[in-house]
């Protein structure tokens, strides 16, 4: 299979750093992936790796970081736990690459309010046109894993950019690298994860196409979820209060902020606005010019003259 690769970025909880065997700087945090705006949906949970080269304060009971991270699907028994989570309960592992404290709690800053991103390219191994999607198994070699995959299925929802949609799609066995929204996750009968729902509504890329045979898509029942939710435990971070998106300020639209207030014009704006719309003088027009003339004292002292 031909190179690929899986890139998260989010604004995610971080807690229970754990050290790594022989690793002096390195440490493994759970992460909370909210990629739903519901207040109810629990977050998708992920083990990621850090290198702590400047020492960051990683709280044990958690806290809001923006991060970008190398990210894969989770594999039982390559990656440590922490105390209260179970091997079945995580979701993704990958290594953190940037690592952001955020100066605040989840009143200030609700992560439900910025999306996760998924940034991935790979080949396309299958193509549904009427449900105007196909799908990437992208190989991201991790810390953890070095053969991990981030199974992806990619959706082009009815609000892209593109008025046909099915135009959008590649063909099975093109090269493709895509950045949109994780929307949740499709799972089998017993609740493992199969693919990771990305929904891409601007950033698709055409980069080629393979020689190399796809990969069959899994069969068999699949439910789709915008979180990954079950009777699993919980993380020790959860955000404060029951505040929703419409709780939270937000930006207002270029309609609500109606029209830019006039500017006053300085002497300055007045000058240069008549300059510009004053017609260029003819070459028998009186042209004014400075003339330097020196005095009897050696000083350049300038005066104006006609010609």
């Amino acid at each position: 299979m031909p190179s690929a690769t899986a890139e998260l970025t989010a604004v995610v909880s971080l807690e229970s750093p754990r050290p790594v065997p022989n690793k002096s700087r390195t440490v493994v945090l759970d992460a909370g992936i909210y990629n739903s705006a519901d207040p109810t949906a629990e977050p998708m949970y992920a083990a990621l790796r850090f290198y702590n080269e400047h020492n960051v304060v990683l709280p044990e009971d958690g806290g809001l970081f923006f991060v970008t991270a190398k990210v894969a699907k989770w594999k039982k028994g390559l990656e440590s736990v922490s105390d209260g989570l179970s091997d079945g309960d995580y979701d993704i592992l990958g290594d953190i690459m940037e690592l952001i404290p955020i100066n605040g709690n989840s009143d200030v800053v609700d992560p439900r309010q910025h999306r996760a991103t998924i940034r991935c390219s790979g080949t396309v191994s299958s193509v549904d046109p009427k449900a105007a999607s196909f799908k990437l198994p992208a190989s991201q070699w991790t810390m953890a894993d070095s053969s991990g995959i981030f199974p992806a299925k990619v959706v082009i929802p009815k609000e892209s950019k593109w008025k046909d949609r099915a135009k959008a799609l590649p063909s099975v066995g093109s090269i493709v690298s895509f950045s949109g929204y994780l929307a949740g996750a499709e799972k089998d009968a017993n609740g493992a994860i199969v693919n990771f729902v990305v929904e891409v509504s601007r950033h698709l890329e055409f980069l080629g196409r393979t020689s190399a045979s796809p990969s069959t898509p899994p069969s068999g029942e699949l439910c789709t979820s915008n979180a990954v939710q079950g009777s699993r435990s919980k993380l020790r971070f959860s955000l404060s209060g029951s505040n929703t998106l419409s709780d939270l300020p937000s930006t207002p639209s270029p309609k609500a902020l109606g029209k830019r207030p006039q500017r006053e014009e300085s002497n300055d704006d007045i000058f240069a606005s008549s300059s510009a719309s004053s017609p260029t003088p003819g070459p028998s027009a009186n042209k004014r010019r400075r003339v330097e003339k020196e005095n009897n004292d050696g000083v350049v002292t300038p005066q104006s003259s006609e010609q």
